[in-house]
């Protein structure tokens, strides 16, 4: 790895769509009574609802409608996404229940409903510790290694996507779930700073690397506050943080994905070694 910081491009914002209402959305999705949104972003609604017959609350993620020109892929490619994502079953990957479209004709996930709060806000609000660095990035390196060993690339790894347990534990949720061949698949055009370089052209075939770019961007996000935006500072000289943080982070955030980390748990070694081994002064 060379000394120099790779450039990452600054990102326009993401679009959002108005969200149907509580009282819009009660009663076109049958055994769920909704009760509040407590999130939204550019790939959806969250809203906390109760099962009405297994009397347990959950998390039903409302998406975008689809295209007012739709030829059925969209869809499709819902169903498909909604299918295999009730495979995965590790302990950090939020759980899907249950899937399908509200009466309206919006799709939808049913989710395990998480008590705690959602990273970003914890990064925004400055309440990020070492052992919250410690202690989480490990687990989600172990998440997506086994969804990258299923063949899913995550595709949308950013502290919005990452959930946090009243109890400690790490969850990774939102996967816009790229299924990956031998070649990869076809990519879409990003509109987060968390998104590799490969994935900012439509149609440029991504992989699992795609997600060692973003979880880089993470990393650095919780150490140091900031996004690597351009020609940014080490973690090191921003937050006086532990320099082997500099080069996990290098090593991530390469625009050339053939000499980035090749598999998360990369990371994670490298994460449980600063953990393990603490340098002089920094315990």
């Amino acid at each position: 790895m060379n000394d120099s910081a790779p450039t990452q491009p600054a990102q326009a914002g993401p679009k959002r769509f108005a969200p149907p209402s509580i009282e819009e959305l009660n009663g076109t999705i049958p055994g769920y009574e909704l009760s509040l949104m407590f999130n939204l972003d550019d790939t959806g609604a969250l809203y906390r609802a109760r099962h009405t017959t297994l009397d347990r609350d959950v998390c039903i993620k409302i998406l975008p409608p689809p295209p007012e020109v739709e030829n059925g892929g969209y869809i499709e490619s819902f169903r498909t996404e909604a299918h295999t994502m009730a495979k995965l079953h590790h302990p950090n990957i939020i759980k899907v229940y249950d899937s399908g479209e509200t009466t309206g004709g919006l799709p939808y996930f049913v989710m395990e409903y998480v008590e705690g709060s959602i990273l970003r806000r914890m990064i925004d609000f400055g309440q990020i510790s070492m052992e919250h660095v410690l202690g989480w990035i490990p687990p989600l390196c172990e998440a997506l290694q086994y969804a990258h060993l299923q063949g899913i690339v995550h595709c949308d790894v950013r502290p919005s996507n990452i959930l946090l347990t009243f109890d400690g534990e790490v969850k990774l949720a939102n996967f816009r779930l790229s299924r990956v061949s031998a070649h990869g698949v076809p990519g879409f055009a990003a509109s987060t700073v968390h998104a590799a370089p490969e994935m900012h052209e439509e149609g440029t075939v991504i992989d699992y690397r795609a997600d060692i770019y973003s979880l880089g961007v993470v990393l650095y996000e919780m150490l140091t506050g900031r996004l690597p935006i351009g020609s940014f500072a080490p973690a090191s000289t921003v937050a006086g943080v532990d320099p082997r943080f500099d080069d996990i982070i290098r090593g991530a955030l390469q625009p050339d994905r053939d000499a980035r980390w090749q598999t998360a748990l990369d990371i994670s070694t490298r994460v449980c070694q600063i953990r393990d081994y603490p340098a002089s002064g920094t315990e």
